[in-house]
C-alpha cells in the first residue's frame, strides 16, 4: 500500500476528531460501512469490531474506518476515503497513489477509475469517479477476505460515496 503501511505508521486521531488547529470536524465516512455490511459479506465468523487506523490523522478531507478482530497484530478491513476541493486534485490523488502503491493493477470492476494493489497480505482496492472529487481505498487481509468479498465491500463504499 505504498507509504501508507498500517505497520509503520504513527497512531490515528480518533474517528470524530478535528485535526489539530482546525475549527472543522474531520470528514464524515460512518455510513461507508458498517459491522452489520461486514456480517453480509464476510459472515458472523469474522467477528470485526471497529479500532483505530494506524496513519494519517482524520482531516477535514480525509478520513477511515477500520474494523479488526482485536487480538494480533492481523490486518482485517479499512476504508479511507479522501475528498478534494475539486476532481482535478482528486485525479492527481488517484494518480499519485496508483504510481507509488505496491504490485498496482488496473482495474474498472468498482469504478471507471481503479486499481488494485498488493503488499504484505493486504490487498487495496483504490477506486474514483472522475466526475467528482473523491478517492476511496478499500483494504482488506487476505486472510479476512477473498477477492469476490473485497470486491462486493469495495462496491457497498462505492454506492454511498457522496
Amino acid at each position: 500500500m505504498g507509504g501508507e503501511t498500517p505497520e509503520a505508521a504513527p497512531p490515528a486521531r480518533p474517528l470524530a476528531a478535528p485535526p489539530p488547529g482546525s475549527g472543522e470536524p474531520a470528514l464524515d465516512v460512518t455510513g461507508y460501512l458498517s459491522v452489520g455490511d461486514l456480517e453480509r459479506v464476510l459472515g458472523a465468523k469474522a467477528n470485526l469490531r471497529r479500532a483505530d487506523l494506524l496513519g494519517t490523522q482524520a482531516s477535514p478531507g480525509y478520513n477511515f474506518l477500520y474494523f479488526n478482530k482485536g487480538k494480533g497484530d492481523d490486518f482485517g478491513v479499512s476504508v479511507q476515503v479522501w475528498r478534494d476541493s475539486n476532481p482535478a486534485e482528486s485525479r492527481t490523488r488517484f494518480a499519485t497513489m496508483k504510481n507509488t502503491y505496491s504490485n498496482v493493477a488496473p482495474t474498472n470492476k468498482v469504478a471507471d477509475q481503479g486499481f488494485r494493489s498488493f503488499f504484505g497480505g493486504v490487498v487495496t482496492l483504490v477506486f474514483a469517479d472522475p466526475r467528482r472529487p473523491m478517492v476511496a481505498a478499500v483494504s482488506c487481509s487476505t486472510k479476512t477476505c477473498t477477492a469476490d468479498q473485497m470486491l462486493e465491500l469495495s462496491r457497498r463504499v462505492a454506492e454511498r460515496l457522496h
